[in-house]
């Protein structure tokens, strides 16, 4: 998961630079906290929600793929054992990916 988070830290502040904006608005249209933006970016989230997944995504030219589909070399197999190491929050409970 750590690298699926360095990846959407580089895409963030790629997205930046190509919007020329600051982090504080992109979080603002994003409508995720400047904390939270900040802690992408500098690459300090250990974990993240999929709600802020979803909003970025949204809100911006990134896609779900840029994050996660890095993996394309891998046969079916290896993405299913790969996507069962990760886990979904709603930042109360957490769940396992079973595939």
């Amino acid at each position: 998961m750590m690298e699926e988070l360095n990846r959407l830290s580089e895409l963030v502040l790629k997205e930046l630079g190509e919007r020329n904006c600051s982090g504080v608005f992109f979080a603002d249209i994003c409508d995720i906290s400047r904390n939270e933006l900040n802690a992408i970016v500098n690459k300090k989230k250990k974990d993240i929600k999929l709600s802020t997944i979803k909003k970025i995504c949204e809100n911006s030219s990134i896609t779900y793929a840029d994050i996660f589909d890095a993996h394309s070399e891998m046969d079916n197999k290896q993405k299913d054992d790969f996507m069962t190491g990760f886990v979904i929050t709603n930042g109360k409970k957490t769940y396992k990916i079973k595939i």
